[in-house]
């Protein structure tokens, strides 16, 4: 069975295939998915979220490993791109783009591990309030620069594998609405982090995080054996009418 029949969750109703025709409403409802990789539920990950937790303390939410990801493509601003732009895409064709990329994910991911490991590198700043930490894998240096592909044994580099999928992602999104010269492709992506703790009260101030981030980095480098974590293959989690997701789309099965 394909994989586009294996996920496909049935036909769509008249109701939900009838477009918004009002350019006025910018609230409508946009069929779109997420592409994360989601982080190892391994020791490794357990030994590193405790540490974290009893550096920020009380005034600080730790996440649960469970929650611990590496966003390829963020839904919200796909969302938002599309909107922006005008477009009204069916559901079918969304979903048939979720499936094309995935397609080509998997075709990436041919003759590599089930999972990347993936260096921890700088702590920074993240969300719209400025209230949550995570941290950028080590060595990045944004998604135009020049990335080893592969090691001395020919196995594929974290980071070369991010760039790829992003450029699959973004392209194949791009490809879906070449028609419409108004769709602006920033943002659908982003710098890849991980989130992983979350300030209760109020935006984390630069004076806190330097002390934070100091004391992070610290931990990271001297009291981790391996200053890393593993991030299992991208997943794709599709949303193509209210209240009904679909069940995610796992590239490789």
């Amino acid at each position: 069975m394909s994989k586009r029949g294996k996920y496909n969750q049935g036909g769509y109703s008249r109701d939900s295939l009838r477009r918004n025709t009002d350019p006025r409403v910018e609230s409508y409802f946009v069929p779109s998915f997420a592409i994360r990789r989601r982080a190892e539920q391994d020791e490794q990950l357990v030994s590193f979220l405790k540490g974290i937790r009893s550096i920020l303390g009380s005034t600080y939410r730790v996440h649960e490993p469970s929650s611990i990801s590496m966003t390829v493509v963020e839904q919200a601003k796909m969302v938002e791109r599309l909107r922006e732009a005008g477009e009204r895409p069916e559901p079918t064709k969304v979903e048939s783009l979720a499936h094309d990329i995935a397609d080509s994910l998997e075709s990436n991911l041919k003759g590599t591990p089930s999972s990347i490991n993936v260096p921890i590198g700088i702590v920074d700043v993240f969300g719209g309030r400025e209230n949550k930490l995570g941290f950028i894998p080590r060595g990045w240096k944004g998604y135009n620069a020049r990335y080893a592909r592969e090691d001395f044994d020919g196995n594929k580099l974290p980071l070369g594998m991010i760039v790829d999928e992003n450029r699959l992602a973004v392209g194949g999104i791009a490809t879906a609405f070449a028609h419409n010269k108004r769709l602006v492709m920033d943002g659908i992506t982003r710098t890849p982090h991980a989130t992983f703790a979350t300030k209760y009260r109020g935006k984390i101030q630069r004076s806190e995080f330097r002390d934070i981030s100091s004391e992070i980095s610290w931990f990271i480098e001297e009291d981790m054996q391996t200053p890393e974590l593993a991030f299992s293959d991208p997943v794709i989690y599709p949303k193509y009418e209210v209240g009904h997701t679909p069940e995610p789309i796992y590239i490789r099965v």
